[in-house]
């Protein structure tokens, strides 16, 4: 904190000075790795970014109202992948161990500079100027974050950790299904781009890490042994299952000590896909890596949203499942509403400046009638997309509000189709439900909600 006076700074000014801190950061975090064995620290490194990844799993805790619980949850696997990668880049030569409590400022140090990442990126894409940081007169540092950036950081924390709960437990999705069976319908296009099916990455990946008995922390083998392993019981070539492991493989020689940083949503295509780490030897060849259960289950996992939400491009084929995707969602919305017993429309007919209505849905049993716009859009929970999401959810709050107006002003000729009276009806609610998280402002939040938030309302109702 050298090149900040003790003052606050906010917006611009704020961004700007975050920059030089992260990078600052970032070069005394080479110098120190420098001085430690690069194998012991990348082992203790590497076990700590798996228990990250186990506990991003498996934490209910995500669902408490503590933010500093869930920043800390959601931020680990960053702060741990990032010193992996800091750590390849130093190609330290010394043979010292660290000890335990060596680790504790290397991982502060690199806690702050993914903090200090973050805030900038919220600055620079949101331009809010009422957040920044602090430098006190001892040249102590504590950030800034006002109410407006906690309660949007809150809701979509919410939106998250329900989605991990429902996927997890299989509330919302029903039988979980292999990798593999997820996987197969991008097989084609996959194939055509990386000359391997999508499926056989998802069940060479699924194979092995079924064999790793070790519930938590890194593994070191050699190459082939670790091939070797992810073959076990598959009736599929090793050149097969080099190219399946090489979408994972992380070597030094594709880093640079260049300034570096990752999201802290960890839901990117550049985060977290890279897992088994190439110690020694040259990347698809002979040598030694390190891996670990936990990561590799999160690294498979980031590759399926992507692939599915459309990060990853593949042409004509993407854009042709994307305008698919919308049409799939509004069914899947309204077979969910019908499966708790609503009586369930599709209306295709309104005023040209309405547009279809996905779903009016009425319950007997509560006599709520519920008005739903449902949304699939390509998705990226990054800093970088606030201001993009937020003025689609305002323009979605807008269509829904001229829909359940027409619904309003219709209602006689809405009641006969599902075969009620107007008198029927004691509550209407309307919603944009959305397939995954996405972030909204105060003036559309409580509009706003997920297909995770929506069963748990129906489950409330059902009770």
């Amino acid at each position: 904190m050298k090149t900040c006076s003790p003052r606050i700074y906010l917006g611009n000014e704020a961004q700007a000075r975050l920059n030089r801190m992260a990078k600052s950061l970032h070069v005394n975090l080479l110098r120190i790795c420098k001085e430690y064995s690069e194998k012991y620290l990348l082992s203790s490194c590497y076990d700590m970014f798996d228990k990250a990844c186990y506990n991003f799993f498996a934490g209910n805790y995500l669902l408490s109202d503590d933010m500093s619980l869930i920043k800390k949850s959601e931020v680990a696997p960053s702060v741990f992948n990032y010193l992996i990668n800091v750590v390849l880049c130093s190609r330290s030569k010394s043979s010292k161990r660290p000890a335990e409590s060596e680790l504790v400022p290397i991982v502060a140090i690199a806690s702050l500079l993914i903090d200090a990442c973050n805030l900038s990126d919220l600055l620079f894409y949101t331009n809010f100027e009422d957040d920044g940081f602090e430098v006190s007169e001892t040249g102590e540092l504590a950030f800034i974050v006002s109410r407006r950036t906690r309660r949007l950081q809150k809701r979509l924390f919410r939106k998250v950790a329900k989605r991990r709960v429902a996927i997890k437990t299989g509330e919302l999705w029903g039988d979980p299904k292999s990798w593999k069976e997820l996987m197969e319908p991008y097989d084609e296009p996959f194939e055509d781009r990386y000359n391997i099916k999508l499926s056989e990455v998802g069940e060479i990946m699924e194979n092995g890490i079924r064999q790793i008995k070790k519930p938590t922390g890194s593994i070191s083998s050699s190459y082939r042994e670790f091939v070797k392993k992810f073959r076990k019981g598959l009736n599929l070539s090793k050149p097969t299952i080099r190219r399946a492991i090489r979408f994972f493989e992380l070597n030094r020689d594709t880093l640079t000590v260049n300034w570096q940083y990752y999201k802290l949503y960890e839901m990117r295509p550049s985060s977290s896909r890279q897992p088994i780490v190439r110690i020694a030897g040259d990347v698809g060849k002979d040598g030694i890596v390190m891996f670990g259960r936990n990561a590799l289950l999160r690294a498979l996992g980031l590759l399926t949203a992507d692939v599915h939400r459309g990060v990853i491009d593949f042409g004509s084929f993407s854009q042709h499942w994307l305008q698919h995707k919308g049409p799939e969602f509004e069914q899947k919305v309204r077979n969910l509403i019908a499966e708790y017993g609503f009586k369930v429309l599709h209306i295709t007919k309104t005023s040209p400046n309405v547009g279809e209505i996905d779903c009016v849905a009425y319950s007997e049993d509560s006599c709520m009638l519920l008005i739903i716009e449902a949304k699939s859009p390509k998705i990226d929970l990054s800093v970088k997309e606030i201001k993009w999401q937020i003025c689609n959810t305002q323009k979605w709050c807008s269509q829904l509000q001229r829909k359940s107006e027409w619904v309003r002003a219709n209602l006689g000729k809405v009641t006969r189709q599902l075969g009620i009276s107007p008198k029927d009806i004691h509550e209407i609610k309307d919603f944009v439900v959305v397939e995954v998280p996405t972030f909204s402002d105060d003036s559309t939040s409580s509009k706003i909600i997920t297909i995770e938030d929506l069963f748990y309302m129906l489950e409330g109702t059902n009770a």
